[in-house]
């Protein structure tokens, strides 16, 4: 790996590597670094950013126009224009924004204090919401020359942190559950010609063979830190287990680059790697020992290899690492946020034989009433992936006491959903209440959505039964006559999951939730409805939903329609997706979610065009969504030409970058993301620089 000087910041368009994207549009210079949060994004070497405020600090954003994500944050006037840039750019590591691509009608998220929120519809009843500028809101006003919209409150945000379980193309197929269509109009690779879809995972030998020694041939011959992250993180997520050995040096080497975000994201590929060989040297980093800073080329470990390191030792998982962690933790002085949100983060993680450790070290940290309120936030949700119920008593308590702080609430909800029984009349009590009636936007959501999980639990997987009639008789009563019209998308999407799972709750919530659909103006909210139609299975709402792809202009509420159609597997839809994600007018994003609901219902129409459109796409979005298209695709058939471009020193770095990441999520060696652990059921209010970056990786 050739060394590049002192260089920090300032890596060409796209900068150092994939946790932000950098691109100047319509005037404004914004980032795309993929955390929703409102917040601490735009990093300077060595601080952190908000270290010393106790609660999250929500950024401007623009809506930039046709081109970009909801999530571009501003960060001032185009220097290219003349005008002066007032505010520091962000250190982009680990991987390709997941977010470069996303559709204009995301809106971002965050705004700063006293910006105007409009907010949308009103309640009926319970007071009115109409005019409420409470944080969160989907809302929009002018502030200077940004157009300022929060997205925080959208239903889509939740959306795109819990996607990859509910879509599940990938285990699907690995399971057998094919979709309905087996063929596709697809030729191989460039060719064209009928075919039948290939379904497999890629043979080890493809990837041991060929990926392997490309990616190792680009760690040592390259100078690029976009494309060594980029190549870091496919060797890290798509390496054969027993492989760890061969990729092991030169991620350790990479340790001691000299740009920061390229160590990063070689600590953070040594724990996607899940080599436990490596954890020694992650808890020498994190804890910032000698071991440690001589892998970094000598001084101290920065806070973000730190934190990144700490998160790694969660991802692998080794019980003695328990007490690492909380020496991390409790090392840690209170400014540096982002290091102890990633330790209770990592520590959520175990799942061995001392997990129990973890959770009652956990659980104490809530009695803790110093604890910075972000940081403490974090502590229900790493106790909900531990899975202890003995801690839902205490969670509860949160939620009915009037001096629980708003980002500690909605943690607390989301928790909730994943811990609570159907047969805990107590617990669901409060979680009803606090949807209709709580003071906090985020949290009403959250424990909107948490209902239709524990629902969804009691009629799958270890809680057989019937569900209890009060949570259909909510679901019902709030699909009706809304508590709230603003937090009708989450009522949609929690009875979709519910749904989803209770034969019961399918036939007591179908019409409701197509009644709703059909009375449904705003295309936000009939998104979301559309969506839960698809959870839902209402394969009956099919020809309705087709026809109001059809007939519709807002690019919004059309990309999920089209993968709603994918989950009803309304054939019928097949060629109309095609035809949109082949189409050169539609937005990136728009024609990712066609090709989605295509690769639901088992079509791969335009790989080809998906592997050019990443070689010659000149704009970061156009190539994120061809990326993330073709990862949805999963069709191994794909690698060659992905291959081919990632190796042609002809092409530019950012379409060899973008094609390494494309491979690692089609070879990656799990069904799911690496990263689906971290970002379902994340509390992404609570904004932190550490978790925005991680949870951005493509």
């Amino acid at each position: 790996m050739k060394q590049t000087g002192n260089r920090q910041f300032g890596h060409g368009l796209l900068g150092a590597c994939v946790f932000g994207v950098i691109v100047a549009v319509g005037g404004l210079t914004l980032t795309a670094g993929g955390g929703i949060g409102g917040g601490s994004i735009g990093m300077t070497d060595p601080g952190r950013v908000h270290a010393h405020t106790p609660n999250p600090v929500p950024q401007p954003v623009a809506n930039p126009g046709p081109c970009c994500d909801g999530k571009w944050r501003v960060f001032g006037i185009n220097p290219a224009d003349g005008m002066p840039d007032p505010g520091p750019k962000p250190e982009p590591i680990g991987g390709l924004a997941k977010n470069a691509g996303a559709s204009p009608s995301r809106p971002s998220s965050g705004t700063r204090s006293g910006s105007v929120r409009v907010v949308r519809g009103g309640s009926s009843r319970g007071g009115s919401d109409r005019g409420h500028a409470a944080r969160g809101t989907a809302a929009s006003s002018r502030s200077g020359s940004a157009f300022v919209i929060d997205r925080l409150g959208m239903w889509e945000t939740w959306w795109e942190h819990n996607d990859d379980r509910l879509l599940n193309i990938k285990a699907n197929w690995a399971r057998g559950n094919r979709p309905a269509s087996v063929t596709s109009t697809l030729g191989v690779l460039t060719a064209r010609g009928r075919r039948t879809m290939t379904t497999d995972a890629p043979p080890e030998w493809l990837v041991r063979e060929k990926l392997m020694p490309l990616l190792s041939d680009l760690l040592e011959q390259e100078d690029e830190p976009l494309l060594l992250s980029a190549a870091l993180m496919t060797l890290g997520r798509a390496t054969p287990a027993g492989e760890s050995r061969r990729v092991r040096p030169a991620m350790t080497e990479a340790l001691a680059h000299d740009v920061r975000s390229v160590r990063a994201t070689a600590a953070l590929a040594l724990g996607i790697l899940g080599d436990a060989e490596s954890a020694p040297l992650l808890r020498s980093l994190a804890l910032d020992e000698p071991q440690g800073r001589l892998a970094v080329g000598g001084g101290s470990v920065d806070w973000l290899v730190r934190s990144v390191s700490a998160l790694s030792l969660g991802l692998i998982g080794a019980d003695d690492d328990i007490d690492v962690l909380i020496e991390v933790f409790e090392a840690a002085g209170p400014t540096d946020r982002d290091l102890r949100i990633a330790a209770l983060v990592a520590l959520g993680l175990m799942d061995g034989a001392r997990k129990q450790t973890a959770s009652e070290y956990l659980s104490g940290l809530l009695t803790d009433r110093h604890l910075d309120a972000t940081v403490a936030s974090y502590v229900p949700l790493s106790l909900a992936r531990l899975g202890d119920p003995a801690t839902v008593p205490v969670l509860v308590s949160l939620l009915q006491d009037d001096d629980t702080h708003s980002l500690l609430l909605q943690s607390a909800a989301i928790a909730l959903g994943r811990l609570v029984r159907a047969d805990d009349s107590k617990s669901l009590r409060t979680l009803i209440e606090l949807s209709r009636e709580g003071r906090d936007e985020h949290a009403r959501n959250f424990a909107t959505i948490a209902l239709g999980r524990i629902g969804a639990r009691a009629t799958a997987g270890t809680q057989q039964g019937t569900p209890p009639t009060s949570l259909i008789a909510f679901f019902k009563d709030e699909l009706k006559d809304p508590s709230h019209f603003t937090g009708r998308s989450w009522t949609a999407i929690g009875a979709g999951l519910f749904s989803r799972e209770s034969a019961l709750a399918s036939t007591e919530l179908m019409e409701p939730l197509r009644r709703a659909y059909r009375h449904e103006s705003d295309p936000n909210h009939k998104s979301a409805f559309a969506m839960a139609l698809g959870l839902s299975r209402a394969v009956g709402a099919g020809p309705e939903i087709l026809d109001d792809l059809r007939d519709r202009k807002d690019e919004t509420f059309r990309g999920y329609a089209a993968m709603s159609l994918g989950l009803l597997q309304h054939l019928e839809a097949m060629g109309d997706l095609s035809e949109i994600a082949l189409s050169r007018s539609a937005s990136p994003d728009f024609r990712r979610q066609a090709a989605t609901g295509q690769a639901l219902m088992g079509g791969r129409e335009g790989l080809s065009e998906l592997i050019e459109q990443l070689a010659r796409d000149e704009t970061t979005q156009g190539r994120a969504a061809a990326t993330r298209a073709l990862a949805v695709a999963g069709d191994w058939t794909s690698v060659p030409a992905l291959l081919a471009i990632a190796e042609s020193e002809s092409e530019s770095v950012a379409s060899r970058a973008f094609a390494c990441v494309a491979l690692g999520l089609v070879c990656e060696r799990s069904l799911m993301p690496w990263n689906l652990r971290l970002s379902e059921d994340h509390n992404y209010i609570a904004s932190t620089s550490i978790m925005e970056l991680v949870l951005s990786v493509l």
